[in-house]
């Protein structure tokens, strides 16, 4: 559950694009691995160097309320709550932006889990997802292709997908 670069560059460009993180969950309390980017290790930013996302989110993203969801307050998380359970109705709709960076993969229920993720959305707000596709192999329960996110994030479900990139991880 991180921030990498290349995820970092996605959202960036959603920002510049008009897309809004004022109310922002994260699935999972996100990890900043820009800290481990040889091309930024030189940086002494806090935008670099916080150990989680909250500096990244607040001043590039422009977020202004953070949250992050997780099944323990191990890292930090405010929000408790188990994604192989159904969502809350408390929590449906709350959020303009929903950021994932390596949650869904390691929830045995993966559909539940992508259904709360989705529902976490307000309607007008975006999904954003890193996952790991094919050839991760020991990582997470599951590995995904892109055809299963074209499918699910779909106008039949209220989506509609905007933008999609497939990035070679540089994670051993």
């Amino acid at each position: 559950m991180a921030l990498i670069r290349e995820f970092a560059d996605f959202l960036v460009a959603a920002r510049q694009q008009g897309a809004g993180f004022t109310a922002t969950l994260t699935l999972g309390r996100q990890q900043n691995y820009l800290m481990y980017d040889d091309r930024l290790r030189t940086s002494s930013s806090p935008v670099v160097t916080d150990p989680f996302i909250d500096t990244f989110c607040r001043r590039v993203l422009q977020t202004e309320t953070l949250e992050a969801l997780d099944y323990s307050d191990y890292q930090g998380a405010n929000l408790i709550h188990d994604l192989n359970q159904p969502l809350p109705e408390h929590l449906a709709a709350r959020y303009d932006a929903v950021i994932d960076g390596g949650t869904l993969e390691h929830v045995f229920d993966f559909p539940r889990a992508l259904q709360n993720a989705m529902r976490l959305v307000k309607p007008g707000g975006a999904l954003y997802l890193c996952t790991p596709a094919n050839n991760l192999f020991g990582h997470g329960f599951y590995q995904f292709s892109a055809d299963l996110f074209y499918r699910v994030l779909g106008p039949q479900n209220g989506y509609r997908l905007d933008k999609m990139a497939l990035v070679e991880s540089y994670f051993p």
